[in-house]
């Protein structure tokens, strides 16, 4: 994408309201020449935003660009802190008022393909940990950190979250430069793939003697829809298909369950628009056991062994 680099200055804070996002030279100089001379950063790239829960390495970054009247010789540095919002509701807030995490000099910077200087803004979850003096037991999946950005330059000015309007801050528009992000923590998942089973004990509440008495066996298929939820194409894994009913396999759009941090959560519905709720029996390596039940009381147990024979997380149900 082509970028067109234009001077900035500290009246433009204010007065990108009056004149909106122009694009236009003579206009934007026109404005420069009678303001004073700033900086601000603008977000080129957001590498990660987000810390994965199980994982104190992983980080948030973000690629930074500051610009300012001399084309980067006003840059001091970077200043980051941090916050945390507890959202678990065990009964205790574990909040944290922002704190400092970390400098970034000018020395740290490097020159990017417009001559600007550029670097990436690194925090990983051990620091932001440490910052705000959180331990194991005080955070959880779906909780997030605020990090905040403050440019420094040579003179002493500063430059944050609270100089800047929507249309200077928001990502993605013509300076991007909102100098204050989120990161919330999660949880990765990776429960797709076309699984085998053994189903076992399925009933039919409303067709009694009509299921088999021993074991069925099958596939299901785990779709990941993004944000933890799963397609499955088949909430009873094999009972409908089987004796009991001689039908399709019990699924729909709405065959769904979510998986929150290991945490398994159902209520998936069929094509008949019955509803599922799964127990996890227990997990052994590539196994995991569920037994099942719909509110027609159809019911059964699987054993459904993953794809490639690799072990199952450590997931319970709720």
């Amino acid at each position: 994408m082509k970028r067109i680099i234009y001077k900035i200055t500290s009246g433009l804070f204010t007065l990108a309201v009056l004149i909106g996002c122009s694009t236009d030279n003579n206009t934007i100089d026109d404005v420069f020449e009678k303001v004073e001379n700033g900086g601000f950063l603008r977000t080129v790239e957001t590498v990660s935003s987000s810390f994965n829960l199980f994982d104190t390495s992983s980080s948030f970054e973000v690629v930074v660009e500051e610009q300012d009247h001399e084309n980067g010789e006003l840059l001091s540095q970077v200043n980051k802190y941090i916050s945390f919002t507890d959202v678990t509701d065990d009964g205790t807030d574990y909040s944290k008022a922002e704190v400092a995490v970390g400098t970034v000099a000018a020395s740290e910077f490097t020159t990017s393909q417009y001559g600007l200087p550029t670097t990436t803004v690194k925090i990983t979850l051990a620091e932001a940990l440490t910052a705000l003096g959180l331990s194991d037991g005080q955070y959880n999946g779906g909780d997030s950190f605020s990090i905040r950005l403050e440019l420094v330059l040579t003179d002493g000015r500063t430059y944050s979250a609270a100089d800047v309007n929507g249309n200077v801050a928001a990502l993605g528009g013509y300076y991007s430069s909102p100098y204050a992000y989120s990161a919330s923590l999660v949880c990765p998942t990776s429960l797709e793939g076309t699984h085998s089973f053994i189903a076992s004990n399925l009933q039919a509440g409303n067709n009694p003697g009509a299921c088999p008495v021993g074991t069925v066996t099958g596939t299901v298929t785990w779709t990941n829809q993004g944000g933890g939820t799963y397609l499955t194409s088949d909430l009873g894994f094999g009972q409908y298909e089987s004796s009991c009913w001689n039908d399709s396999p019990a699924s729909s759009g709405g065959a769904t369950f979510v998986d929150a941090c290991n945490i398994i959560t159902t209520g998936g519905t069929d094509q008949y628009g019955l509803v599922y709720t799964w127990t996890i029996v227990s997990v052994n390596g590539p196994e995991l056991t569920i037994d099942w039940v719909n509110d027609y009381a159809d019911s059964g147990r699987a054993v459904i062994t993953r794809e490639g024979g690799v072990d199952w997380p450590p997931l319970v149900t709720n």
